[in-house]
């Protein structure tokens, strides 16, 4: 402003001297002479007598600039204060600074709204009064008038003295902020001493955005421990004790103070002694001053009656009973329940979360609880501050809660109505009573999909559980479709229905998301006039053939009704898919269903069909169908037999799973003539069993191709393959890996004939030739001993034979049963005794024992005289092997039963198998455990070769036997399984051995039922198809079962047979379900990669699950030991046995279902 000033003078002086550098201003004179006349100096510049409006040709320049960190300048009001140039600058957003000039910068002293947030900008127009002490200032359509001349707009003492850089010098006088001409006579002006303050409200410092009520909570209980919050200034802070401290006390008791900074203070209160309102007192020393605080504070402030001390009560529970999967609104009732600072509910061991609370109750949601408190009567707590709050009961009100079943709704119905019609709907399901307030959500979409729209409906469960009768609304209550729209819509209208069972959401969809039914809205009946429109013709629908089939398509549908061939355009809808129409007339139109997504599996969609772009009602004529169920798509595993004679059995069954997706199974024979020049197909329809995991199949006759005639299947004596494929609607089955068509090869065997080796002995080159062994026949029963079915493949190869001419006359002889042949598999010839013939020599001995092992063998003592060991029928496969039923005769009269294992008939055996075979029968030598397979011995037979003798086990492998669907397991049977597998793993960890192939079908099952762990050597045979083969073609792995360290480096310890065990308990749970059914063996590491697991089994308790998940842990050093295992599932078994309450685990058709469907979802992440 003194440049301003005094450029204002010199441009007045240079025109009285009548200077080049002004002149009269243009605005006020004749533009013809702006010249100014000369004259002497005046000393009242403001009224010239001459030279009036001047103007001067000589520009004022300077620089200031000013940063804002939001908001645009509008306006800029330039004033002086003591000598120093300060500006009131206004934004965009409704803020006014108070900048002062420092040089050409400036620096920000003071900012606040002056539009009370709605950030109405400050207009450019501004103006003061003559005295400095107010501006101006324009927002929106108000006028501003604020205190630009006062140190008042400091609103803090700690402010006042921090702005100790306006020059209008401020200090704390009187309690409010002032300069020396604000400040009343004889009252002191402090500039370096602060009191303390207690902000009452958040608007006693405007701007502040962190600021509290004073004192929070200002109550709570008479036991203490409330966490109590004074906000307001001058504290001191907590780090600076040597210079600042701060005393707190309620009604004289001290306050344990837990933290403090300069604007905020957290101490505990004390317990009183009865409720009372006491006084806050707050006593600071604070001398410790730096560059942000100039001051000291040393004072004593009471708050008046600033907290009461209250007693709480409870008086009761509503509801209280919930499902376990939580999710209910609890309601505790009472007194003086919003004291305090710290409220948590529990319900016996699971917090309630609290969502709201006043004074006479508190409302929380419970948590999903452990499966073992289902049906549990459970307190619940109140604790405010730590203490639990007592219960009076004035209200006839309890203080427990029962957690119950959750609810399961399998159907609703009806599934349709018209426009107008308010249905009552009826949910079937279980458990339906353990909510206390089951809700129905309808949700309808407006016509263009573009809005929607629920309505909830209360609920009320009947016949005990079993039944919710839900109200469900028109359609014309939804204001998302209009009723002019109602009137033009002639189609159906499809609505979501769901339900709300206080946590759960039901139905659930296939990944355990929010599901629902479909409801149908119809148009009333006076619409459905298809046709020329003379409305004599009426098309209705009576029955709908079949009513489900395989998501992925093809089934054949049958649509009865009448007039079905009126109108021009037809339209099968199933859902929102289409089902492609095949052939139509006046009665019947047959269609095939589309694909539909995975997602859509089990569920129920609405059939219908459009006439000339009217839908055809559905008229009951007796039980009928008008909905399609879509369900998972079949798969085939395998059939058996794979080879018979023609005189054979004369049914193939095909195992698999989803068999039963399909109405009308077809299995498909292709014939090929004995020439290769024709093929032929028979078909022939299955008959599903076993709840969709087995279907049996008529084999079709050769002769029914007409390929092949009788006469040269009589002359034919070598084996007649055919091809066996399934159509599954529209899947055609079976696949290979790569999703492709494929088949079974099935081998018709020529009678038995009996064919002498003659010619083989003379060294004479032959072709295929069948060998078999005479059936006999017992008198008596007329009973047919299986035969001995051997074919027989000369191959020779380079060598030398003295009585051939060939220069290639070593030849090898592979034996293989018809059947493996037929598998593509190697022999497991299990011959008896009894069952050696002249074949037998063809036979080389793999199994004869050098001086080196037989040394060690007796050295070990394990040597058993091979007359003491009588070998009986066969019982089951092993890795090497075949495993008899045998008697070893111990001593007088006595001879115990037992298990005798044999190495292979294989010419491929090698000398690695021998000692792979020795080095298992070695391992098992010291084992002393009742869950451990133990070796009794071995012993050397010249036929059969190396023996091993162990306990026989009458129950056989534990796979095989939770097979059974004869055996009435329970759940605590199979975690008893599970702590005896537990246990024996833990002796074998013990021990320093890593099993390497844990599984059900390696654990063996003795006749008391205790489990033993066994096979210690990789056993396979009977489950190839769950191996692969890596780098050493003898080493088969089980892919299924491996931790990912093992599929990817090969890493095999302790924590892979932990991980293994998981996949057991798994399989426990499902009752020998294969583990990931859908997931290929090549994809199965991408797969766990992803964080991908098997889902809880349904029987399968929820502690359980969680142990399996930790089995399943991607870092190894996060599972659990064996010696942990055994521990927690002892104790989950404990838990189970003190409920007195027994879950039969039956494996019937439905259940065996509901396993499979759960094996087959795969989105579960840690």
């Amino acid at each position: 402003m003194d440049a301003v000033e005094t450029a204002f003078h010199q441009t007045v002086e240079n025109c009285n001297k009548g200077t080049s550098k002004a002149r009269l201003s243009l605005f006020f004179h004749d533009k013809s002479d702006l010249k100014c006349k000369e004259t002497s100096w005046r000393a009242n510049i403001c009224t010239p007598s001459v030279n009036s409006y001047i103007e001067g040709l000589e520009p004022l320049t300077g620089t200031a600039t000013m940063e804002f960190r939001q908001g645009l300048a509008t306006s800029v009001t330039v004033m002086e204060q003591n000598g120093v140039t300060v500006a009131w600058v206004g934004d965009s957003e409704g803020y006014l600074h108070k900048v002062v000039r420092v040089g050409d910068s400036s620096k920000l002293l003071y900012w606040t709204d002056v539009s009370n947030g709605e950030g109405t900008l400050i207009e450019k127009s501004t103006a003061l009064d003559s005295k400095g002490e107010f501006g101006y200032f324009l927002t929106g359509d108000k006028v501003l008038k604020f205190p630009v001349g006062s140190c008042s707009i400091y609103r803090t003492c700690s402010k006042c003295l921090r702005s100790h850089e306006d020059p209008l010098r401020c200090g704390w006088c009187d309690g409010r902020c002032a300069h020396s001409g604000e400040c009343p006579k004889g009252t002191n002006l402090f500039f370096d001493q602060c009191p303390i303050e207690v902000y009452n409200n958040p608007d006693h410092v405007h701007g502040r955005e962190d600021v509290i009520q004073r004192v929070n909570p200002k109550s709570g209980p008479t036991s203490g421990g409330t966490m109590l919050t004074i906000a307001g200034d001058n504290f001191g802070y907590w780090w600076r004790e040597s210079t600042s401290s701060i005393k707190i006390t309620l009604g004289g008791r001290v306050c344990e103070i837990i933290n403090w900074v300069s604007s905020l203070v957290k101490c505990k209160t004390p317990p009183a002694e009865g409720a009372a309102k006491v006084d806050i007192t707050i006593s600071v020393n604070d001398t410790n001053r730096d560059a942000k605080k100039n001051y000291d504070v040393i004072h004593t402030l009471t708050l008046p009656s600033a907290f009461e001390y209250k007693v709480a009560t409870l008086s009761g529970v509503v509801p209280d009973y919930g499902p376990v999967a939580g999710g209910t609104n609890v309601t505790l009732l009472g007194v003086n329940l919003d004291i305090g600072s710290q409220r948590a509910v529990m319900i016996g061991g699971t917090t309630c979360k609290i969502y709201k609370f006043n004074q006479t109750t508190v409302q929380c949601s419970t948590s999903a609880a452990p499966a073992d408190q289902e049906d549990s009567e459970l307190r619940v707590a109140l604790a405010i501050d730590g203490v639990t709050i007592p219960f009076i009961s004035e209200s006839g009100l309890g203080f427990t809660f029962r957690f119950m079943p959750n609810p399961f709704i399998g159907s609703i119905a009806p599934m349709t109505a018209f426009y107008s019609e308010q249905p009552a709907i009826a949910a079937d399901g279980v458990h339906l009573h353990s909510v206390s307030k089951p809700a129905m959500v309808t949700r309808v979409a407006s016509l263009d999909n573009q809005k929607q729209e629920s309505i909830t409906t209360a609920c009320r469960a009947l016949e005990d559980g079993r039944k919710l009768l839900c109200p469900g609304p028109s359609l014309t209550q939804f204001s998302v479709i209009s009723s002019a729209e109602l009137q033009k819509h002639r189609l159906r209208i499809q609505a979501q229905v769901s339900f709300q069972m206080d946590g759960l959401h039901l139905p659930p969809n296939s990944t355990g998301g929010e599901g629902h039914f479909t409801f149908t809205y119809r148009p009333p009946l006076s619409s459905y006039t298809p046709g020329n429109g003379s409305g004599t013709k009426v098309a209705q629908l009576t029955e709908v053939l079949p009513c489900y089939g395989p998501v992925a398509g093809g089934t054949n549908l049958t649509l009865r009704g009448t007039n079905l061939d009126t109108g021009s355009q037809r339209l099968v809808t199933i859902g929102e898919s289409i089902c492609s129409i095949k052939r139509v007339d006046s009665v019947f139109l047959h269609c095939t269903t589309s694909a539909v997504s995975m997602d859509q599996a089990h569920m129920k969609m609405p059939i219908s069909l459009n006439i000339s772009g009217v839908e055809v009602p559905f008229v009951s004529k007796g039980n009928f169908c008008s909905h399609f169920t879509y369900k998972p798509n079949p798969e085939v595993y395998d059939i058996a037999p794979k080879a018979a004679t023609p005189s054979g059995p004369s049914v193939i069954e095909a195992q698999g799973k989803y068999l039963d997706s399909v109405a009308t199974p077809v299995m498909v024979t292709l014939t090929t003539s004995l020439n290769n020049e024709h093929q032929g197909y028979t078909t022939g329809a299955c008959r599903v069993t076993e709840g969709g995991r087995k279907m049996h199949c008529p084999r079709a006759s050769l002769m029914e191709s007409s390929f092949i005639s009788s006469t040269e299947m009589e002359e034919q004596q070598l084996p007649i393959v055919v091809q066996i494929s399934f159509r599954m609607d529209g899947l055609h089955l079976p696949k290979n890996g790569a999703g492709e068509k494929t088949y079974f090869n099935f081998t018709y065997l020529p009678e038995q004939r009996i064919v002498a080796f003659s010619e083989t002995a003379e060294g004479k080159e032959v072709g295929v030739t069948a060998v078999h062994t005479t059936s006999i026949i017992a008198a008596s029963s007329i009973t047919v001993i299986t035969t001995l079915v051997l074919s027989l493949w000369v191959v020779y190869r380079r060598g030398h034979t003295r009585n051939s001419k060939r220069t290639s006359g070593d030849e090898r002889i592979v034996l293989m049963t018809m059947e493996r042949a037929a598998h593509g598999e190697q022999s497991t010839t299990c011959a008896q005794s009894s069952q050696v013939t002249d074949v037998q020599p063809l036979i080389p001995s793999l199994c004869q024992l050098d001086e080196r092992i037989k040394a060690t063998l007796e050295e070990k003592q394990l040597l058993i005289d091979r007359k003491a060991v009588v070998l009986g029928s066969v019982i089951g496969h092993g890795n090497f092997g075949c495993v008899h039923e045998g008697y070893l005769h111990v001593g007088p009269g006595r001879d115990v039963k037992v298990a005798v294992k044999t190495l292979l008939h294989s010419y491929t055996a090698s000398e690695a198998d021998r000692e792979t075979f020795l080095k298992e029968a070695l391992i098992m030598k010291d084992f002393d455990h009742p869950n451990v397979l133990q070796l009794i011995g071995l012993t050397v037979d010249k036929k059969a070769g190396l023996m091993v003798i162990t306990p026989y086990m009458r129950h056989g492998d534990l796979h095989t036997y939770l097979r059974d669907e004869r055996k009435d397991l329970k759940l605590p049977d199979l975690l008893i399984f599970s702590v005896h597998v537990a246990k024996g793993m833990k002796y074998l960890t013990e021990k320093k051995l890593v099993h390497r192939d844990l599984a059900a079908r390696n654990c063996m099952l003795s006749e008391d039922l205790v489990v033993r762990v066994a096979d210690f050597g990789l056993s396979r045979a009977m489950y190839e198809k769950e191996y692969y083969t890596d780098r050493n073609p003898k080493t088969q792995l089980p892919i299924k079962w491996l931790a990912p360290e093992s599929l990817a480096k090969s890493i095999y310890n302790h924590k892979t047979d932990v991980w293994a065990y998981g996949v057991l308990l798994w399989e426990l749970m499902t009752k020998g379900a294969p583990p990931y059914p859908q997931v290929d063996n090549w994809d199965i590491l991408r797969y766990l990669d992803q964080g991908l697991r098997m889902p809880k089994p349904e029987i399968c308790p929820n502690e359980l699950y969680e142990v399996m998940r930790q089995c399943w842990h991607h870092d190894p050093a996060q599972r659990p030991t064996f010696a942990e295992l055994v521990d927690d599932i002892t104790f989950l078994t404990t838990c189970l046995k003190r409920k007195k309450r027994n879950t039969i685990v039956r494996l019937d058709a439905a259940s065996a279902a509901n396993s499979r469907r759960e094996a087959a979802s795969t989105a579960e992440l840690p």
